[in-house]
Formats: C-alpha cells, structure tokens, sequence
C-alpha cells in the first residue's frame, strides 16, 4: 500500500516542464487504493463503490444513466443533436431548469449523478 501513495504522490509532482500528472485508470486497484487512503490519514468515506472490474463498472455507469434518463421523461431534448450550438445551449438550459422544479426531484438527480460520476472508470484524478 506504501508503494502505491507514493506512485500516486509522484504523478502529483511538479517540476520545470511537467505542470501536471495523470493517474490514466483505477480500474482493478481501486480497493487497493481505497485501503491506503484510509490507512496512510485519510478517515472519512472514499466516493462511490469499490469497482474492480470494467462490467462493473460499466452496469453501475449504464444503470444510473438509464435512471437519469428516466427523470427526464417528460422533457423534450429531441432537438439537441441537430440544433445548433445556440439550441443545444439553450436546451441545457431548459433541462437544468427542469430538473430543478422541485428539491427532492433535484437532491434525487444529484444523488445518481454523483453515484454515476464515482463509478465511471473509478474516477481518476488528474493534476
């Protein structure tokens, strides 16, 4: 678990010519990763669920985003994919305002984004 912070911690290093680094994926570390964050101080939850495996992954991701789809059923998006950027904007738009009518339909939303958000390729960080 040591090796793996301090893999992590060097991706994290700045130097002349490197402004930043990238952990590509977690995908079959995760739990792992998970371990040591909570044994080297970090006590509070880590987001999302441990995902070994892509199908995991992928049902986790697929199953969310067909609930969001679902809250939307009322909502007319149709136009999206041939409207101009300015109707595609606009549309966003109409859909953020939509699906803040109410706070519980708005809490519910945020809930499965954030649950599919921690799960899609186990959310790697970037620096």
């Amino acid at each position: 678990m040591h090796t793996l912070i301090q893999t992590i911690s060097r991706v994290n290093r700045v130097y002349p010519g490197k402004e930043k680094g990238l952990v590509v994926d977690y995908l079959g570390i995760k739990r792992q990763m998970n371990e040591a964050l909570h044994q080297y101080g970090r006590n509070e939850n880590v987001d999302g669920p441990d995902l070994e495996t892509i199908e995991e992954t992928v049902k986790v991701v697929k199953n969310e985003l067909d609930i969001i789809r679902r809250m939307f059923h009322a909502f007319d998006w149709s136009g999206y994919f041939i409207g101009t950027p300015l109707k595609q904007l606009d549309l966003l738009q109409k859909g953020a305002e939509y699906i803040q009518r109410t706070k519980e339909l708005e809490t519910r939303f945020m809930r499965h984004y954030k649950k599919m958000k921690s799960a899609y390729p186990a959310s790697p960080l970037c620096y």
